[in-house]
């Protein structure tokens, strides 16, 4: 019995370190406000949409999502560049309230490969 004891036990440390390590931080914005953390967010495929983060709103105490959408090479990030700011700037303007929220984007682009980082509302499921 105290063979089983133990491992009840384990199982309630490993699932403690679990979500301490769901809860790491990855990375934070330029301005402070927005942590990137470990654990992802499951989204339907969104087509363009490379990856998702729970993040958190430091400035609102709430959660919110971190997207990443990643260029393959730089001179494709280049080409496009004033068109990602275009739209994610009117992106930014809409309010409706039934299209989620977009709060702020920012452009990753001194490295090899460049990202464009938006952070939006969190809508669970």
């Amino acid at each position: 019995m105290a063979d089983n004891r133990a491992n009840d036990n384990d199982s309630k440390a490993e699932g403690v370190d679990d979500s301490e390590e769901e809860n790491e931080i990855l990375e934070e914005s330029p301005c402070g406000r927005w942590l990137k953390r470990k654990e992802e967010v499951e989204q339907r495929d969104i087509p363009g949409i490379d990856a998702t983060y729970l993040a958190m709103d430091t400035e609102e105490g709430v959660e919110v999502v971190w997207n990443e959408v990643r260029f393959s090479e730089r001179k494709y990030f280049k080409a496009k560049e004033d068109k990602i700011n275009e739209v994610f700037d009117r992106l930014i303007q809409l309010e409706h309230p039934n299209i989620v929220k977009l709060h702020k984007y920012w452009l990753h682009k001194d490295i090899e490969k460049p990202r464009v980082i938006f952070i939006t509302e969190y809508m669970s499921s």
